[in-house]
């Protein structure tokens, strides 16, 4: 049985010099993970239990990313994907989360308090846009390199456009193509997958009770509480309150997939 590490040492860095210098200027010195090697990280896991491993996916060899993850996988270790958003970090987050359960954060973003979360809190859980990304990580692989690029994208952390039609023309994507695709692969339509996201970015605050609705709606872009009412609603099948209360992160989670899956 693997027993946790003897040293302070629970959090590695597989990263270029620009992002780990990116992550020393956003969290205090005490919780900078250990700039490593996939080798390193490897040896660690072997050895040791409840670490968790920051990486840049696009930044390591496609042989070096599978022997990472498979170490982590068989480890039980946490990972974060931690990167610029480009057409090689798409696909290869969604390789991941056909392996395991992955967080993922884009560099540049909202990204200061995903990584305090992580290095600050071991037991910290994978969040609810990463679960459900995995729930559909095979179709979202079918998509086009832009679509997929941007879906991801959304899904890790960048501003998600307030309509369908904002988000044709803020990512450059050609609607009709765009929509078809979608369909093709088995998804329920631009819409749902916007709406879908925003209640994955919602899930902790619809758990906190302290945090008011109409907060809930204007930060994540629902409008009013009757339209975040509506699409909690329709996706999970309760109201945000309820939802909140009743359902735990994982039924949460498959309700959303299914209804993204029901095209």
């Amino acid at each position: 049985m693997k027993m946790p590490s003897q040293n302070l040492v629970y959090a590695f860095a597989v990263l270029s010099p620009d992002l780990m210098s990116h992550v020393r200027s956003r969290v205090p010195a005490a919780l900078v993970p250990k700039e490593s090697t996939v080798r390193e990280v490897e040896r660690a896991l072997n050895t040791s239990s409840g670490l968790l491993v920051i990486a840049d996916p696009s930044n390591l060899h496609p042989d070096a990313f599978r022997l990472l993850m498979g170490a982590a996988a068989n480890s039980a270790a946490r990972v974060l994907l931690y990167g610029r958003l480009t057409p090689l970090f798409a696909e290869r987050v969604l390789d991941a989360e056909q392996i395991m359960l992955v967080g993922v954060a884009i560099a540049g973003t909202d990204d200061d308090w995903l990584l305090r979360h992580c290095l600050v809190n071991l037991a910290a859980t994978v969040s609810m846009p990463a679960r459900v990304m995995r729930g559909v990580a095979d179709r979202l692989d079918r998509l086009t390199t832009p679509l997929r690029t941007t879906v991801v994208g959304l899904f890790a952390g960048v501003p998600v456009p307030d309509r369908a039609e904002d988000f044709y023309s803020q990512f450059s994507v050609n609607a009709d193509v765009s929509l078809r695709r979608i369909h093709e692969v088995g998804l329920a339509g631009t819409h749902e997958v916007l709406t879908a996201i925003r209640l994955c970015h919602a899930w902790a605050s619809l758990k906190d009770s302290g945090i008011a609705l109409e907060a809930i709606a204007n930060r994540y872009g629902f409008g009013s509480t009757r339209t975040l009412s509506d699409n909690c609603v329709h996706f999970a099948g309760l109201p945000p309150r309820m939802a909140g209360r009743q359902l735990s992160a994982e039924e949460f989670a498959l309700r959303i997939i299914a209804r993204l899956k029901s095209a």
